[in-house]
């Protein structure tokens, strides 16, 4: 059994779930999609620590995986921090659309292995090649610790079913909103939530580039860890977003303002016309807002400041007591809103030339006018 670590682009997510699954069937510990990380603790390190207690890394090499500023570079520096010489360590699967060219120079002095008939069973004999001593000598060591492990496994298991009690409890919420916090590319939040004793039911809704599935599959293992035993999340409600959006989405979700019930978007139909709308509590409204609206391929177009939406605004109707904003669905897929608010007046082109780019700039301005976001994400295809 060898210790796996795979570094991977969302968009080869279905590629890298097959690799662990037959991973795992052929006996190896698998690292994958960051499952169990917690945000008391630096991300960065964290990812470190998981690649340093591995055997190797699989790093699936992809036109996207390569691209700068994604976190599979920053994977691979953190990898070359701890095995400088990434021979037997690092094994390159290129991929369809990557270019060896690209591939970062820690790895250019290695062999990139470019399957030729079925990637997974190829990736899995090359990781067996690759690892098979390491995996014995981990072997024989833990064989010569046995007889003593044997019987401090004994002692320890019976203190700990001594102390453990039908009365220890999880804050599910408290859990689950942790774990959302340190999903790269997502914003995402807890709807409908139901916790009784060891069993937790929960609906997460909002934006992610991860596979909605994936994001399940991540809070319930990090739930049964925490030692609860029934765990249902519903994620039919998460749209998957392009990767277009995930620089802005990683900017914003660092000032993210905690509430996004203040807003509700909705698409809206009338005389043959397709809206989208915004509803909200006039109370709720700050001094300094901007509504900007996020294509699908990641652009932002500035629709509303404070003064135009108190101009626009009408009663939502149908027994609603909100007021609502519309304007005209200018795209087809997946989009959303962005309501931006600001301790002082709102400048949208100096926003747009930070949305995306530079994260230290764009922390700067939003802590020196104290910039708050919330999203909200909504289908013009039905």
């Amino acid at each position: 059994m060898a210790r796996i670590f795979i570094s991977y682009a969302s968009q080869d997510l279905d590629l890298a779930r097959d690799i662990q699954a037959r991973l795992r069937q052929h006996g190896h510990d698998v690292f994958f999609d960051r499952e169990g990380l917690k945000p008391s603790d630096g991300y960065d390190r964290i990812i470190a620590e998981r690649i340093g207690k591995s055997d190797a890394m699989v790093f699936l090499c992809s036109k996207a995986s390569l691209a700068e500023g994604r976190y599979t570079r920053t994977e691979l520096k953190l990898a070359e921090q701890i095995w400088p010489d990434p021979a037997g360590r690092i094994l390159p699967i290129l991929l369809g659309d990557a270019d060896p060219g690209d591939l970062p120079s820690y790895i250019k002095g290695i062999s990139a292995y470019q399957p030729e008939g079925d990637t997974v069973s190829e990736v899995i004999h090359m990781v067996e090649k690759m690892t098979e001593g390491r995996s014995r000598q981990r072997l024989l060591k833990l064989a010569g610790w046995a007889a003593i492990g044997l019987g401090v496994v004994a002692v320890i298991a019976i203190a700990a079913q001594a102390l453990m009690r039908p009365t220890d409890s999880v804050d599910g919420r408290a859990v689950l909103t942790a774990e959302l916090q340190v999903m790269p590319c997502s914003w995402l939040g807890i709807g409908q939530f139901v916790e009784s004793e060891r069993r937790i039911e929960a609906e997460i809704f909002g934006a992610s580039d991860l596979h909605p599935r994936s994001v399940g599959n991540r809070l319930v293992s990090e739930l049964r860890a925490q030692g609860v035993e029934t765990v249902e999340i519903e994620t039919r409600r998460i749209e998957t977003i392009e990767d277009a959006q995930c620089p802005l989405i990683d900017n914003l979700v660092r000032h993210r303002r905690q509430g996004l019930s203040r807003f509700e978007a909705q698409k809206y139909q009338a005389g043959g016309t397709e809206y989208f709308r915004l509803l909200f509590e006039p109370s709720d409204m700050p001094e300094h807002i901007f509504l900007f609206s996020v294509e699908p391929n990641g652009s932002i177009q500035p629709i509303y400041d404070q003064t135009a939406m108190a101009e626009q605004q009408v009663g939502a109707g149908g027994g609603d007591t909100r007021q609502a904003v519309y304007f005209t669905a200018s795209h087809e897929g997946w989009g959303g809103f962005i309501i931006m608010q600001s301790a002082t007046p709102i400048d949208p082109d100096g926003f747009l030339e930070r949305a995306g780019g530079d994260r230290d700039a764009f922390d700067d301005a939003a802590r020196a006018d104290q910039w708050q976001f919330e999203l909200a994400w909504l289908n013009t295809e039905g």
